[in-house]
C-alpha cells in the first residue's frame, strides 16, 4: 500500500469514526427526546387524573382533604406590595383544587386512598372490583360512576325535567339495559329510574331541609323492596341547601348503606 493509499484509509477511518460518532449523538438525542416526550405525557396524565377525582370531592371534602393530610388550606392572607396593608381573598373551590394539585405535594395515590377511605368514590371509579362485591353490585357501581363522572345536567326546571336528562344519558351510555321511568313498587309508590329491573335511582330536587327528611323516608321503604337504590340530589345554587344536603347524604350511607350521586347547578325561571 503507497503512502497515498494510507492516508486515504486513515482520512476513511477518521471519516467513518467522525460519521459513527454523530449518528451515536443523534439517537442519543432521539431517545432522550422520547423519553422527555413521554415524561411529559405521563405528567399531564397524572394531572387530568388528580383533577377528574377531585371533581368527586364537594366543596366541604376538599376542606378536609387539605386539614387531614395537610394540615393547611391555601393561602388566603397577603400583604400589598406598595402599602404594606394585609388584606384577605376568599379562596373558591377552583383555588383549593389548584393547591392540591400543584403546590401540597400529595400525590395521586394519596387522594385516591383518602377518597375510597372516605367513601368519597367507590373502587369501580378506578376501574377496580371489590373481592366482597358481587357481579350485580359491580354493575350498579359502574352504572353510579357513569354518571357522577360524565353526566352534566343543563338547567333544569323541575324534578321530571332532571329525570328525563338522566334517562337520556343512561339509554345513549348503556343501550343494552332497559331502563324505565316512573316504575310502580309494591305499595304503589312510583320509582324515578329502574334499570334491569335492579337498580334503583331516586331523583330529589330539594326545596328546603324538609324535602331531604322525606326523601330518607322514602329510601328506607324502597330498600325493602330494592337492595340497589342511589340517591341522586339536584344542589340548586340558589337554595343554599349544600350543607343541609351533604349532612342527609351521609346518613343515607350510614343509615341504609345507600350511595347518593349530587349535581350542582341552578334551576331555569
Amino acid at each position: 500500500m503507497g503512502f497515498g493509499d494510507f492516508l486515504g484509509k486513515v482520512a476513511g477511518d477518521i471519516g467513518n469514526t467522525i460519521k459513527d460518532a454523530n449518528e451515536e449523538r443523534k439517537e442519543r438525542m432521539r431517545l432522550r427526546d422520547e423519553q422527555a416526550e413521554k415524561d411529559r405525557r405521563i405528567r399531564e396524565q397524572i394531572l387530568r387524573d388528580k383533577s377528574k377525582l377531585l371533581d368527586k370531592f364537594d366543596f366541604p371534602q376538599l376542606k378536609q382533604l387539605c386539614r387531614d393530610m395537610l394540615g393547611r388550606e391555601p393561602r388566603s392572607e397577603f400583604i400589598d406590595e406598595k402599602t404594606g396593608a394585609k388584606y384577605r381573598v376568599e379562596q373558591d373551590r377552583h383555588d383549593y383544587v389548584e393547591f392540591i394539585i400543584n403546590e401540597s405535594g400529595l400525590r395521586y395515590s394519596h387522594i385516591k386512598d383518602y377518597a375510597l377511605k372516605n367513601k368519597i368514590v367507590t373502587p369501580s371509579f378506578f376501574g377496580e372490583e371489590s373481592s366482597t362485591s358481587s357481579p350485580k353490585q359491580n354493575d350498579f357501581e359502574i352504572i353510579i360512576n357513569s354518571i357522577m363522572a360524565q353526566f352534566e345536567p343543563e338547567k333544569i326546571t323541575d324534578e321530571e325535567h332532571l329525570q328525563a336528562q338522566v334517562t337520556i344519558f343512561l339509554k345513549a351510555k348503556f343501550p343494552e339495559k332497559k331502563i324505565e321511568r316512573e316504575v310502580s313498587t309494591k305499595r304503589g309508590d312510583k320509582l324515578d329510574i329502574v334499570i334491569d329491573g335492579n337498580f334503583v335511582f331516586e331523583l330529589k330536587v330539594p326545596q328546603d331541609r324538609t324535602a331531604l327528611r322525606n326523601l330518607s323516608a322514602q329510601l328506607e321503604e324502597y330498600k325493602e323492596e330494592y337492595p340497589n337504590i342511589c340517591a341522586v340530589i339536584y344542589d340548586d345554587e340558589s337554595k343554599n341547601l349544600t350543607t343541609d344536603i351533604n349532612e342527609y347524604v351521609d346518613k343515607y350511607k350510614r343509615n341504609y348503606g345507600i350511595q347518593s350521586i349530587i349535581l350542582r347547578g341552578r334551576k331555569r325561571g
